[in-house]
């Protein structure tokens, strides 16, 4: 924009930098709790207080930060994003689909929660990951244990 005429039209490069980086930051991964559920699993439900009670909570957050750094396909490239595609069968889970979810979401955890095998699940669509459940045993997906 002409300092001295502000009606005049912007020039090629005015705000280029500050549109390149809303763009860049645009692609990573944002984390919404739009369709949060603290009711599951059924016999031990699961809360930000009890991951706070067990420490777990800092951990969370910290994952957070850094995951919100990534770009899904980096995300999934370092193991940070687990995507399994359909909700488990009821057989594998100890989580039941909620009925305020879409149906057609690609489901997937967020990994490696404090080194442990705590998960945040939920779906992803596009870049954001809509948290759904808090999963400090990692019971979302149950699969057999290997090496054991």
């Amino acid at each position: 924009m002409d300092k001295r005429n502000p009606l005049a039209p912007n020039t090629r490069n005015d705000h280029t930098r500050d549109t390149r980086r809303q763009k860049e930051s645009c692609d990573h991964i944002v984390v919404s709790f739009e369709y949060f559920d603290f009711t599951q699993p059924k016999n031990k439900k699961e809360s930000f207080e009890l991951w706070q009670k067990e420490n777990i909570l800092v951990a969370l957050n910290n994952k957070f930060v850094e995951i919100c750094k990534l770009t899904p396909s980096e995300a999934k490239i370092s193991q940070h994003l687990k995507v399994y595609g359909d909700f488990p069968r009821s057989s594998d889970s100890d989580f039941r689909m909620p009925s305020h979810v879409p149906d057609d979401v690609e489901w997937g955890v967020i990994r490696k929660i404090g080194g442990q095998k705590h998960v945040v699940a939920g779906f992803i669509s596009d870049n954001v990951f809509y948290a759904v459940f808090l999963d400090k045993e990692h019971r979302f997906w149950i699969s057999e244990k290997k090496h054991t």
